[in-house]
């Protein structure tokens, strides 16, 4: 990209250069008016020609997001026209960020403080159904279940289109390939927990109702979870073996199969 030729990109139009002319036209022949005329016609076209080298393209949109299972579907939809970065609570603050995307419900209130002024925000939490756990509270761990997940993906591409309009379309189109994903993973998941004997498990997890109600089992807590198998599972994910949201579905299904089939 050359720099720019002209001083701050400032072009007069054509009609400044006829009136800004030293020829006094009250007192010239109608002659010297048109050549004055066809001068600046010449003249402008090539100025704005040499405007392509103050031409910057916009860069890529920065989204921030603040769990990985959420994250993982960001930047899947994102793929190579944005830039996503998974924060935490000590993460500098992300200044260039055009797109926040939070789950919302209270798990990720430490987000908001990090949140640069005239941000976009998406809290994933509010375009879904939710869950109400014991103690009154709504669950925020709303991404363990497929289903939700797609309604989640959806409302990611639509804000990603509308933080960069100019890549709507591929937002979209990389979006309806993670719904088809996700559709068979809900549909593989469904079948296999069909078959499980056992309905009941506990397990040190607290976020794992909406991935229970999904595949119609029971989560006991307490005095409740007496006697039935007790399952090391994984809400978040991120790790070597739970690396995409799809393995770390798959992980914690691999799990509850070995105690409940």
């Amino acid at each position: 990209m050359r720099p720019c030729p002209l001083d701050c990109c400032q072009l007069p139009s054509t009609l400044d250069l006829v009136t800004t002319s030293p020829y006094n036209f009250s007192a010239r022949s109608g002659a010297t008016v048109r050549a004055v005329r066809k001068l600046a016609v010449l003249l402008v076209p090539l100025a704005f020609a040499l405007l392509g080298g103050c031409h910057k393209p916009p860069g890529r949109a920065k989204v921030a997001v603040s769990v990985f299972p959420v994250y993982d579907l960001v930047r899947r939809i994102a793929g190579p026209d944005a830039d996503v970065t998974l924060v935490s609570p000590s993460s500098p603050r992300p200044d260039d960020a055009r797109l926040f995307v939070l789950v919302g419900l209270g798990l990720d209130a430490w987000m908001e403080p990090l949140e640069p002024p005239h941000v976009r925000i998406l809290k994933v939490g509010d375009r879904v159904p939710t869950l109400t756990a014991k103690d009154g509270t709504i669950d925020p761990h709303v991404w363990l279940d497929p289903q939700r997940a797609r309604l989640m993906a959806t409302a990611i591409a639509e804000d990603l289109a509308r933080t960069d309009s100019s890549h709507a379309n591929a937002f979209r189109e990389r979006a309806a390939t993670l719904d088809a994903s996700l559709d068979a993973l809900d549909r593989e998941i469904d079948g296999r927990a069909s078959t499980w004997h056992g309905r009941a498990f506990t397990t040190a997890d607290t976020g794992m109702a909406y991935f229970a109600e999904r595949y119609r089992l029971d989560v006991k807590t307490g005095a409740a979870g007496a006697g039935v198998p007790k399952v090391v599972l994984d809400s978040l994910g991120g790790t070597d073996t739970t690396g995409s949201y799809e393995a770390l579905i798959r992980s914690d299904t691999a799990a509850l199969e070995v105690s409940l089939r």
